[in-house]
């Protein structure tokens, strides 16, 4: 029998060399772009049962339940819930705000842009859920709609709302301020209003009533943050 010479014992060791390599990693060879297609197909975060939770806020009897479950998904149903807050059904965009303000910090910033919205019922349900949440950003822009939102029932449920972000602390000395001087006019406005007959005195007394419950909770606010002074 012959024995190979020097360079064919060579190329047999580089042949062996790249069998074992092989035997190694050919059965790796697949997984990643198979892991990689494994990320890519996960679905986006349940969009349809977002969807049909959202129709389910219509029902007295599913509603509730719709609430908490939208509210747990988080961040993924901002979106599909203010588009709702516009929904023909009074149901819908009660619940879609009440999902939102249980949502809370994702839900801040999309609904400040529905302050300025052009329809009236995304602004007001808006303002009560960014009341409801609490978080200092929404001060300001309520505080323009309570100056300058073209619709009365807006404007006063801006005050509800900032009531509310003065009693959880949210706002400093100089916007309490501004609060209640804005609703000093908006009162104004509403006495006017009633009188000249364009709102029903029912309709007077029951703004009155959230105004009043707004102004205790600035002057609270406003109370807590005034230095104490020291007796003599």
């Amino acid at each position: 029998m012959l024995k190979p010479n020097k360079s064919e014992w060579k190329g047999m060791l580089v042949a062996a060399a790249c069998a074992v390599a092989l035997s190694i990693f050919t059965p790796f060879a697949g997984m990643v772009p198979v892991v990689a297609l494994q990320q890519f197909a996960q679905p986006k975060p349940r969009e349809s049962e977002i969807n049909n939770l959202v129709k389910q806020l219509g029902t007295e009897a599913t509603r509730w339940n719709a609430i908490e479950k939208l509210a747990r998904i988080g961040e993924p149903a901002v979106r599909p819930l203010i588009q709702a807050l516009s929904n023909k059904n009074d149901l819908v965009r009660v619940s879609a705000s009440f999902a939102l303000a249980k949502i809370g910090e994702p839900a801040v910033r999309p609904l400040i842009g529905s302050l300025y919205n052009n329809d009236g019922e995304i602004r007001k349900n808006a303002s009560w859920a960014l009341g409801r949440i609490g978080n200092k950003e929404a001060v300001l822009p309520l505080i323009e709609v309570l100056k300058k939102d073209p619709s009365v029932k807006i404007q006063v449920q801006a005050a509800e709302s900032l009531g509310s972000l003065a009693s959880a602390g949210s706002m400093t000395l100089p916007q309490l301020r501004e609060t209640k001087a804005g609703i000093g006019v908006l009162e104004q406005k509403i006495d006017d209003m009633s009188e000249d007959g364009t709102i029903l005195d029912e309709d007077r007394k029951i703004y009155n009533n959230i105004i009043n419950s707004a102004r205790a909770g600035l002057n609270a606010a406003a109370i807590s943050m005034t230095p104490k002074r020291k007796e003599q």
